[in-house]
């Protein structure tokens, strides 16, 4: 057997073994998650700020 083959082999395990989706994300869901990494990316932008007022770095 040539490496391509064996590692094509290998790769074929291994997507067995990934679990699949059980069902598609609906329209709000999706809307949802960006809600969330909006608020997320919020919270630490916030928390680098106080990091800069913290160590009085004001520009």
């Amino acid at each position: 057997m040539s490496k391509n083959t064996t590692a094509r082999k290998a790769a074929k395990k291994i997507a067995q073994r990934i679990p699949l989706p059980k069902k598609k994300v609906t329209w709000p869901q999706a809307r949802a998650f960006s809600v969330h990494l909006l608020t997320a990316s919020g919270s630490f932008l916030a928390f680098l700020s106080l990091v800069a007022a913290s160590e009085e770095r004001w520009t």
